[in-house]
C-alpha cells in the first residue's frame, strides 16, 4: 500500500500515515526507517496490519515546500539520527554573504514575502541590501544547527 505522512507527533512518537485507500494509519516511530526524519507530505510504500503501518519504505524523503512547519519541528529528532537538513545553513550564509544585495539566501530559505519586499525597494538602493545581507550572514554563520533547522528547516 502506498500513502503520506500526515503529521508526526515527537511527543508521542507516532506517524500518521493516509493510505491511498483514504484510511489513516499509524506508525510508531521506532518502526519509521532510518536515514530520514518523517515529515508531513513523505510518499510512503508499507504494509498493513490492522491499522498499524509496518514494513516502511521511504518513496521520496523531500517533504514539498508546504511541509516547512512540520519538518522543523520533526528537526531536533532528524538530527539525533544523523540526518540531513533539506536545506544548508552555509549555503545560506555564503548566498547571503556573496549575492545577499540579490536577496539570493531569501530565495534559497524560501521566505518569498522577505524576497519580494527587498526586492520592490530599490530606491534604498543595493547597498543597503547588502549590508543587511551581511548581517544576515553574520547571524546565519554564529547560530546553532538546531536554531537553524527550527527556523528554516
Amino acid at each position: 500500500m502506498t500513502g503520506q505522512v500526515l503529521d508526526y507527533s515527537v511527543q508521542n512518537n507516532e506517524v500518521i500515515i493516509s493510505g491511498d485507500d483514504g484510511i489513516r494509519y499509524t506508525c510508531g516511530g521506532t518502526d519509521w526507517p532510518a536515514g530520514a526524519a518523517p515529515s508531513r507530505g513523505m510518499r510512503v510504500d508499507f504494509d498493513v496490519q490492522g491499522t498499524q503501518a509496518v514494513s516502511i519504505y521511504l518513496l521520496d524523503t523531500a517533504p514539498p515546500a508546504s511541509a516547512a512547519p512540520v519538518a522543523a519541528a520533526a528537526a531536533p529528532a532528524a538530527r539525533s539520527s544523523g540526518a540531513t537538513s533539506p536545506k544548508s545553513r552555509m549555503t545560506a550564509a555564503l548566498l547571503a554573504l556573496l549575492l545577499g544585495g540579490f536577496c539570493a539566501h531569501k530565495f534559497y530559505l524560501g521566505e518569498s514575502y522577505k524576497r519580494l519586499l527587498l526586492l520592490l525597494i530599490p530606491l534604498v538602493g543595493w547597498s543597503i541590501l547588502a549590508v543587511l545581507a551581511v548581517m544576515d550572514a553574520i547571524k546565519l554563520f554564529t547560530m546553532t544547527d538546531d536554531d537553524f533547522d527550527t527556523l528554516y528547516g
